[in-house]
């Protein structure tokens, strides 16, 4: 088996902390505590998913996050903790790597683009007035 060299398991923060820690991963692996697994999502994770794929950063996660993460697009949704060792070595492949940046930063264009939010956002405030 590979060593994983360079593995971040990120402790509470300053926001200023976390965006530097981020800018410098080249992918997260989030993960949703057990305690936690009845929840459709945890807002944690979200939040740092969301963070990720607005980087251009693919996410491995076994969190219900398909809206952010596309198995194999942007990153990589996994069944179980058995697999998280595998899923790591996939995207440090460098060609598998290059295709899930692409992903994320292609999702990121095409829904989290300010002017996307801001227009989604108006359209329900408008159909609630």
């Amino acid at each position: 088996k590979e060593n994983i060299n360079n593995l971040l398991i990120l402790k509470p923060m300053s926001q200023r902390d976390y965006i530097s820690c981020i800018k410098a991963c080249n992918f997260a692996v989030v993960l949703q505590p057990p305690s936690l697994k009845g929840l459709w999502y945890a807002p944690h994770n979200i939040s740092k998913i969301g963070d990720f794929i607005a980087l251009g950063k693919p996410v491995i996660t076994d969190s219900y996050v398909e809206d952010y993460v596309k198995d194999g697009v942007s990153g990589y949704i996994c069944n179980n903790y058995e697999e998280i060792s595998n899923l790591i070595t996939k995207v440090k492949n460098k060609d598998d790597y290059v295709k899930l940046c692409e992903g994320a930063k292609a999702f990121t264009k095409k829904n989290l683009d300010y002017r996307i939010v801001a227009n989604k956002l108006l359209e329900l405030v408008n159909a609630k007035f």
